[in-house]
């Protein structure tokens, strides 16, 4: 049996397959369109269409794979170089970033920092922690905020950001790309690539 695509990789591929599928189309239906008989105009209609085969050839190149190979990268969760813990459970994790239980084991309450609801990263994160999307994670904590039982995480409003509120603040949890990691962070927990 196939393993299923990863559902941020099949987002990132729909948009370029259907361009290609919409060229394609146009390869086929512009030769015999009534409109168009003449060989001049065929030839430049074709011509057109490989201009947009070629950009859109570029475009696979130089934004998807990047964004492809992006979207397989390891999560980390990090706190403060100077905190006292080396590691957290996944359920320790799942407790601090939806708001169920925010004490670290040494007493120190822990300030969750989330990344913006389009970042590739957050969506990745609550995917490969609790198996939810994005969606149903705004959902959730518009249920919690509403009872007033809980906030959500601080948000930051890039990774960069965030490890630098990491880095600046001794009770800040966040979580970044392993690729982006700075060493005034410490890594606690890793969400690894599907």
């Amino acid at each position: 049996m196939k393993p299923a695509m990863p559902v941020s990789l099949r987002k990132l591929l729909a948009i370029p397959l259907g361009c290609l599928r919409t060229a394609a189309k146009w390869l086929v239906i512009i030769p015999t369109s009534p409109r168009l008989r003449g060989k001049g105009q065929t030839i430049r209609c074709a011509s057109f269409t490989l201009t947009m085969l070629r950009r859109y050839f570029l475009v696979c190149c130089f934004v998807v794979i990047p964004a492809i190979a992006a979207a397989a990268d390891d999560i980390v969760v990090i706190v403060n170089q100077n905190i006292g813990v080396n590691k957290l459970s996944r359920e320790e994790v799942i407790n601090i970033f939806l708001g169920r239980n925010r004490q670290l084991s040494f007493g120190v309450t822990a300030l969750p920092l989330d990344l913006p609801g389009t970042s590739l990263e957050r969506e990745q994160f609550y995917s490969r922690l609790t198996g939810k999307s994005v969606s149903e994670i705004n959902a959730y904590w518009a249920r919690l905020i509403f009872s007033g039982r809980a906030s959500p995480p601080n948000l930051a409003h890039s990774q960069e950001e965030a490890m630098q509120m990491v880095a600046d603040n001794r009770s800040a949890v966040g979580y970044v790309a392993r690729s982006k990691v700075i060493p005034s962070v410490k890594i606690i927990f890793e969400l690894h690539s599907e």
